[in-house]
């Protein structure tokens, strides 16, 4: 079947149309290509395609730099242009806003962004301990594509990749810890300055003049060279004395932010508990549900840092309840986003601000923050 592709959306998907008019998501294409496509399966609404023919061509096309491309899910978007990327997550996520939250023009910094290759300082590694083999799951499979090298690694973990030797023997530990399936065992790292941080040895970063304390089994942002623009936004925009941090991590917005009179963190995860109390020695953390937390006393500002699902549907209105005169709004998923911004609409907050941070390169991932100020 042959399409004409419209813009991309999320997923890194092109938007095209059948010949009866069904909308079709296509894997591979770019905006504005003329392409073969083979349909995967539908909904009754739409329908879901890969590429099997590129009739014409958008300029934007580059041939990926990665030989294992097309297997591994890692990347998906290197057929673009890396000096487009950037201007087309921005679009995504300011398009998701309008559709979704029927929010538009919301004032916005330039998107930030920094090198297309080497920047990812944390990965998840898959061992094939039998076979000897390192690397990382196919596309939408459990299948293992072993590697030698990857291009958006920083250098020490590209080494580990070479070299494999490391990697075995934190696969075997893995092993005996029940950390995998299949046959393949997973290894998490973090590359900080002092040293390679495997599964909860912490080590240290530094980051926007903090030092912080991570470790290879907690989240934190896989691009440092992003990350400044990150902080200044939050600083520049966290305005307020008391202040709570919900799904906190370690702590990474709240230290971004600096100390202030009162800061409470709360977050699920016992050990970014752990750590968050080393990196923002002035607040008090909490392990526990965002979506339960009782706030005590007046709130001037609340953070949050969900995880791709977004907050749970009461969320927004108990951060309401508690009359903070500003949200800031970090998220990885800016669908979610849209659809929570929806909501804190309904409660009395409206955009004020809005900033797009290209934390993964090759792949259509985003960061976005929006600040939500609380009508009079």
């Amino acid at each position: 079947m042959i399409v004409q592709t419209e813009n991309l959306v999320q997923g890194g998907l092109a938007l095209a149309k059948d010949p009866e008019g069904k909308i079709l998501l296509v894997d591979g294409a770019l905006s504005g290509e003329t392409v073969d496509v083979q349909v995967d399966r539908t909904t009754s609404t739409v329908g879901f395609a890969h590429v099997t023919n590129i009739l014409s061509a958008s300029p934007a096309r580059v041939f990926p730099a990665c030989p294992v491309y097309q297997s591994c899910g890692g990347c998906n978007l290197q057929h673009l242009a890396s000096g487009l990327q950037a201007e087309v997550k921005d679009a995504l996520v300011k398009e998701n806003l309008r559709r979704i939250a029927g929010v538009e023009d919301v004032p916005s910094d330039p998107v930030a962004s920094g090198p297309a290759w080497g920047w990812r300082i944390r990965s998840r590694f898959h061992v094939d301990l039998v076979h000897g083999k390192v690397g990382f799951l196919a596309s939408k499979s459990n299948q293992l594509v072993a590697l030698d090298d990857c291009p958006v690694l920083v250098g020490s973990l590209r080494n580990l990749l070479r070299e494999k030797k490391q990697l075995l023997a934190e696969g075997r530990k893995a092993m005996f810890q029940g950390k995998g399936t299949r046959g393949l065992f997973e290894v998490s790292c973090f590359a900080g300055d002092d040293g390679i941080s495997f599964d909860g040895k912490p080590v240290h970063i530094s980051v926007a003049g903090i030092d912080f304390l991570v470790s290879g089994n907690v989240f934190f942002q896989s691009n440092r060279e992003v990350l400044p623009a990150m902080a200044s936004f939050i600083r520049r925009w966290g305005e307020g004395n008391r202040v709570i941090d919900l799904y906190s991590g370690v702590g990474t917005l709240s230290a971004f932010l600096g100390e202030r009179e009162q800061v409470t963190l709360v977050e699920k995860n016992p050990s970014c508990r752990v750590l968050a109390c080393r990196n923002v020695p002035w607040g008090k953390a909490f392990t526990g549900d965002a979506g339960r937390f009782k706030a005590r006393g007046p709130i001037d500002l609340v953070l949050v840092d969900p995880p791709r699902t977004g907050l749970d549907k009461e969320v927004p209105s108990l951060i309401a309840s508690w009359k903070p005169a500003r949200v800031l709004y970090m998220s990885c998923n800016s669908v979610t986003l849209a659809r929570d911004v929806a909501r804190f609409l309904q409660v009395g907050y409206a955009p004020k601000r809005l900033a797009v941070f290209d934390m993964y390169p090759q792949t259509w991932e985003q960061e976005a923050c929006i600040v939500l100020d609380r009508k009079e």
